[in-house]
């Protein structure tokens, strides 16, 4: 195991909240040196992680602070396809594209759309990606794939024809997943066993990134909920923006790329304050058979992540 990967495995989310108040005063201090910003891409930073993780909060939070113009996934497609210019751009522009966690050391940026057509080559972009700053979300498998679950057709309608074509066409997928995608094939709910594959493959990419020695900030969710300043103060330090109290209130503010219902994408309500109602929420929706593929699928991945929850990833 890499240094890298055993530094990860080893953080502790509920750090000295000192040091963390260290690295911010460090990181506003070079931040007033920087005071001219020539962006030869769209993009300062990427919010990647599984869907379902946070990504979209993460997205809504970052969005108030006054340095930062942060896209939702519709919108970061658009300016990484250069179909749309980026207006009136603050000092950090961050996308949020969950659909590209996986790809970003591949030669192409394949979108769902892509997939859902069929390999459609159209919906497909020369990776443009070079070594810019990953905020990676995190959460626990279990509530990840129930969050899946709960949202109507969400699995039918976007990922499974994602899932569908990477089984049957991405060599490197069916190979390194092989084992997985046979139990996928067996299980008595595939449902619940294709979330927890997703999940799987998405979060495989963050190891993936730390051993090529991406600058990569993982961001667990659960911490971000039950302890929003101390997780956004490690946020602003590693986009080395200053501190700014407006971030713990995005429920407060106005948000853009917004639904005509004023949700965001994946029936986010941007109205909703940060809080910790979701933590856990997998009890009300997965049985025991449930979990039981769950941890078939995740393998040690899950346990690496949460430590703390020992064999009670199986039994709850």
């Amino acid at each position: 195991m890499s240094r890298i990967r055993a530094l990860v495995l080893s953080y502790a989310p509920h750090e000295s909240i000192l040091s963390i108040i260290w690295y911010h005063w460090v990181a506003s201090t070079l931040t007033g040196m920087t005071m001219t910003i020539e962006r030869a891409l769209p993009f300062d930073f990427l919010i990647v992680g599984s869907q379902r993780s946070g990504t979209t909060l993460m997205r809504l939070i970052l969005e108030c602070h006054s340095a930062v113009q942060c896209h939702d996934e519709e919108a970061a497609h658009m300016l990484l396809a250069g179909q749309t210019p980026l207006a009136n751009a603050r000092r950090l522009v961050g996308l949020k594209v969950p659909q590209l966690t996986e790809q970003l050391s591949s030669t192409t940026f394949r979108q769902d759309s892509f997939y859902q057509l069929g390999g459609d080559h159209t919906c497909e972009l020369p990776n443009c990606y070079s070594g810019q700053k990953l905020i990676f979300m995190i959460r626990d498998a279990r509530d990840t794939v129930a969050s899946m679950l709960a949202l109507p057709r969400w699995l039918e309608m976007y990922s499974w024809p994602v899932l569908r074509y990477k089984m049957l066409h991405e060599k490197y997928f069916s190979d390194t997943y092989a084992h997985e995608i046979s139990l996928l094939r067996k299980s008595p709910f595939p449902r619940v066993a294709a979330a927890a594959l997703i999940w799987r493959y998405k979060v495989d990419a963050l190891f993936d990134y730390l051993d090529k020695g991406y600058p990569i900030l993982p961001v667990w969710y659960e911490t971000l909920v039950s302890s929003p300043t101390v997780e956004m103060i490690r946020v602003c330090a590693f986009l080395q923006i200053p501190w700014e109290e407006a971030v713990l209130h995005h429920s407060r503010m106005s948000h853009s790329e917004l639904a005509p219902d004023g949700r965001a994408i994946g029936n986010t309500d941007p109205s909703r304050s940060i809080d910790s109602t979701s933590v856990g929420q997998w009890k009300s929706y997965l049985e025991d058979g449930h979990l039981a593929e769950i941890v078939k699928i995740t393998g040690s991945l899950q346990g690496k992540l949460y430590p703390q929850a020992g064999d009670t990833v199986a039994r709850g």
